[in-house]
């Protein structure tokens, strides 16, 4: 199960940082978008820059000329007002906007618009110097005030709401991994369990019940498959004991007999022999563990004279008796009785 946590653990790590990589492409195509409209915004025709240039090149009879070009080249226009709120002189004036103001005027549209048009104030040692800029260019908020005590506040507040979003998440990720390997840890151990060949019973409820019943099924089929094979191997085993015998007790005679040959002796001796390594291994109480073993050898027998008609084929997972040596002699394997392993 500490696999199974780490390969959890791992895709959780990968979601966080395929999350970290998408915000950090937002803010790229963030800053891509809007990186014309802040340079042009805040850059050289900003508010504060043009008013600054405008102050330094007016005076209270004229602006200079190349003062009024770039004011004209970023549709802004002017108008400068003495200390009683007359004009001294104006650029571009709209039709709409008036030329003189009272100090109430001045207070109104300082922080505001004149006649929906922003506009931006310098005081200069003569009087005042407003601009005002297109009516789609900027916004502003005409009640621009904080509470001090919020503004201090404010930092703790996101430190504060960041450390227990990051809590929250931690959390999060703990219990609902946590519940994750608690739901599946008893299918992991079941099918670690069936790779043994052990039989297994889930009873598990919920959205992972139907992976349980099929792992209950598939056991169920294991366990059959063992019974039969277990009862197959056992049935062979019984059926195979009188021939075998008799297999040996011929071997044996014809190894100690006088009339024959000195070749037939030696061959029936090996039959002899090899039977009995076959009626031991039938024999085996432990047999049906080395079945269960996942070996992909298996033995053959038989004889060359076709005195016993009969070889047998032994894997870890059956027995077979397979067809006559006539037949295989037919098919080329004129070999002397010996015992070999095939694959």
């Amino acid at each position: 199960m500490r696999s199974f946590g780490s390969y959890i653990s791992k895709y959780l790590v990968s979601f966080a940082a395929f999350i970290l990589i998408l915000l950090f492409l937002n803010a790229v195509v963030f800053g891509l978008t809007f990186q014309k409209i802040v340079t042009e915004d805040y850059g050289d025709s900003s508010p504060q820059s043009m008013l600054e240039m405008t102050a330094a090149a007016a005076t209270p009879e004229q602006l200079s000329d190349d003062a009024v070009q770039k004011l004209r080249q970023n549709h802004i226009w002017a108008i400068y007002l003495n200390a009683d709120g007359q004009c001294y002189w104006s650029v571009d004036l709209p039709d709409n906007v008036p030329e003189s103001y009272t100090i109430q005027d001045v207070a109104l549209f300082s922080k505001g618009y004149i006649e929906d048009y922003p506009v931006f104030v310098w005081n200069t040692d003569d009087g005042l110097l407003v601009l005002g800029y297109p009516t789609d260019s900027y916004t502003k908020l005409t009640s621009n005030y904080y509470s001090i005590a919020a503004l201090r506040r404010l930092p703790i507040f996101v430190l504060g709401m960041l450390g227990l979003d990051v809590l929250c998440l931690f959390l999060a990720y703990y219990f609902s991994k946590r519940r994750i390997i608690h739901n599946t840890e008893p299918i992991v151990s079941a099918v670690e369990t069936l790779a043994d060949g052990k039989p297994v019973s889930l009873h598990i409820s919920g959205e992972l019940s139907e992976i349980a019943t099929s792992v209950n099924k598939a056991s169920s089929i294991l366990n059959r498959q063992n019974e039969a094979r277990a009862n197959w191997i056992s049935g062979v085993s019984h059926d195979i004991r009188t021939p075998l015998s008799m297999i040996m007790g011929y071997a044996g005679r014809i190894a100690e007999s006088e009339a024959a040959s000195k070749s037939i002796r030696e061959q029936a001796e090996i039959v002899r022999k090899q039977s009995v390594k076959i009626k031991e291994l039938v024999q085996d109480s432990h047999y049906k563990g080395f079945c269960k073993e996942q070996s992909a050898n298996g033995f053959l027998f038989h004889t060359h004279n076709g005195l016993y008609g009969k070889f047998f084929l032994f894997t870890p997972q059956h027995i077979v008796i397979d067809k006559p040596y006539q037949e295989k002699q037919k098919e080329g394997n004129r070999t002397n009785s010996h015992f070999h392993t095939v694959a």
